[in-house]
């Protein structure tokens, strides 16, 4: 297996959000930590208001099995709405790195 780096980069709705942001970020380290595969998982902003994550997963099928798992989650959507109230979709992007 290959370990995996998912690189997710957005920007907030506003930046009276960041405290709402550390708040949801530290219940989403929380809720991974009970999955199977999580490694970790980073977030940092920087200077010009750009949020990164870094989660790394043992592999990109268990990465993908959580992924299917959770969008299937009976509170998927309200989950999703109070993510965008706080995060803005629109400057999101996703990278998937190999730990080499």
């Amino acid at each position: 297996m290959t370990h995996i780096i998912l690189k997710v980069t957005f920007k907030l709705n506003d930046d009276n959000f960041l405290d709402d942001w550390k708040k949801m970020s530290a219940d989403i380290n929380a809720d991974l930590a009970l999955v199977d595969g999580f490694i970790s998982r980073q977030s940092a902003r920087g200077e010009e208001g750009t949020i990164y994550c870094l989660v790394q997963w043992e592999s990109q099928a268990q990465h993908d099995a959580f992924r299917q798992g959770f969008e299937s989650h009976p509170d998927f959507a309200e989950m999703m709405a109070e993510f965008s109230r706080i995060v803005n979709m629109e400057t999101m992007k996703e990278e998937v790195l190999m730990v080499v």
